[in-house]
């Protein structure tokens, strides 16, 4: 009798560990590479390498393209950088899929066009993208799309040292310090995929 129990035990803990491999594996992400353009350190990538099925997309945003905001020399910095994240993505099995357009257009057709279920990205603090983000977001979230955003462009999420700070900014160097000792230790770098 005892046989048994520990058998239907067994059959039900590894139903469940198959349903759960299987529901994080049927996932076709979409990982939406901003700033952080790089494979290393990069939270939002390998949260997507569970997926079924991987899409590393930037977006060529129009607000950026305006030589008043970005200049000839900083536009070639980007278009070079993003060749080299997508030389390293090849490397990985993948490519970099670039879009151009408003990242709330262009993103919602790629995400209708791949059947994309889960989106991830780095989390911004600048106006423009909080803004730009919140929009996305919540159109994902109205489609049922799941979305995680990382916050790895700063040691600490902003809204942790302003917590921390009780709404008082420091005024000396000393007093970030005391401040950032406060947020607690800093998360450990992550080692770039192997594969996609």
């Amino acid at each position: 009798m005892e046989h048994r129990v520990w058998y239907i035990l067994w059959v039900v803990v590894f139903w469940w560990v198959c349903e759960a491999m299987t529901s994080s594996s049927s996932t076709r992400t979409l990982v939406w590479f901003r700033k952080g353009l790089r494979l290393h350190d990069n939270p939002a990538l390998i949260e997507a390498c569970g997926s079924q099925r991987v899409y590393p997309v930037f977006c060529i945003d129009p607000h950026f393209a305006k030589p008043h905001i970005v200049g000839v020399n900083r536009y070639n910095f980007l278009l070079q950088t993003l060749h080299d994240l997508d030389s390293n993505l090849r490397r990985l099995g993948s490519r970099l899929f670039i879009l151009k357009g408003k990242p709330e257009e262009q993103l919602m057709a790629a995400i209708s066009r791949w059947e994309i279920d889960q989106v991830t990205f780095e989390a911004d603090s600048e106006p423009y993208a909080k803004f730009r983000d919140a929009n996305v977001c919540d159109k994902l979230r109205s489609k049922g799309i799941q979305v995680k955003a990382f916050y790895t462009h700063t040691l600490h999420n902003l809204e942790r040292y302003v917590a921390h700070s009780k709404g008082s900014a420091p005024s000396t160097y000393q007093a970030f310090m005391k401040l950032f000792e406060s947020c607690g230790p800093v998360r450990a770098d992550i080692a770039p995929p192997s594969s996609l």
